[in-house]
């Protein structure tokens, strides 16, 4: 099955519609075969949504990449592990407060809960944790970096469901505007079979 990219389809949308509104004597005869002007103008209104949504979703959400966050988040669960794992050999009884899980991985992010509540009970024996080399203040900064992460969980969920609902409304939008174009493609060319420097201001031709 032949894919083609939706760029270059909404340029040949554009095309077609465009071609047809700016010469009159393109409409006059494609009115006869109910492609009047407002049935085009109704499929330019449709051309420019998916635009508009196509553009949203380049300018919000695709420049915005999320490869600092999945980096953080990894770095995060690395060093929470790390220090889970020493806490467990000395100080066992601390972390079975904690509720903490190394089993939880980051393919999801419940772990940062998990997380969240081990550095909070775990500060009380930091003491205990500097004759293995863990400093205090390493804590300290792993709790932050437990925070921060989580605030970007929150902030690349929404992200990913507001992508997920513009995508879908492209999506069915796109596919109504294809189904159109498909339609008066295949018409025009029947339409103008005889006259191919018609078809010219529409941007295809009979073989196409």
């Amino acid at each position: 099955m032949l894919m083609y990219r939706i760029e270059d389809q909404l340029a040949q949308a554009k095309r077609l519609i465009n071609g047809a509104l700016r010469h009159p004597e393109l409409l006059e005869k494609l009115d006869q075969y109910s492609y009047s002007q407002e049935e085009i103008v109704k499929a330019k209104i449709l051309l420019e949504k998916v635009l508009s949504y196509q553009k949203r979703k380049e300018e919000e959400f695709e420049i915005k990449s999320t490869t600092g966050f999945k980096d953080d988040l990894k770095d995060a669960h690395r060093t929470y592990i790390r220090h889970l794992t020493v806490a467990k050999a000395v100080i066992p009884q601390r972390v079975q407060k904690s509720i903490a899980s190394e089993e939880a991985g980051t393919k999801n992010f419940h772990w940062l809960n998990q997380a969240t509540i081990f550095y909070d009970n775990i500060m009380y024996s930091a003491s205990e944790l500097m004759q293995h080399g863990i400093e205090k203040s390493e804590l300290e900064q792993a709790k932050a970096m437990i925070g921060a992460v989580k605030a970007s969980e929150e902030k690349y969920r929404k992200s990913e469901k507001e992508l997920r609902i513009l995508v879908e409304k492209r999506d069915k939008a796109y596919n109504e505007l294809l189904k159109w174009m498909f339609k008066f493609k295949a018409i025009s060319q029947l339409v103008f079979e005889t006259e191919p420097d018609k078809l010219k201001h529409l941007g295809v031709s009979l073989e196409s």
